[in-house]
């Protein structure tokens, strides 16, 4: 079903992507996080050293500037 949604997803996502990732995340593994990028074909995958699953906590600071640099 995952696959399907995210095939679906891409097909119509002409935006950019930002997937953002912690690096010691046991929830989403970043190198499962690199596979969702690559669905998306022009997605950017953002590890952030040293986070777990909540990077806004781990470093607030690390995670705001990576989003205003997405955002630019």
């Amino acid at each position: 079903m995952k696959i399907i949604l995210l095939e679906l997803l891409t097909e119509r996502s002409w935006r950019p992507v930002l997937l953002l990732a912690g690096a010691y995340d046991v929830g989403l593994l970043p190198w499962n996080s690199a596979e969702y990028a690559d669905f998306f074909g022009h997605a950017k995958l953002a590890v952030q050293p040293g986070a777990g699953h909540c990077p806004w906590l781990d470093d607030p600071a690390w995670f705001t500037r990576t989003w205003a640099a997405f955002l630019g």
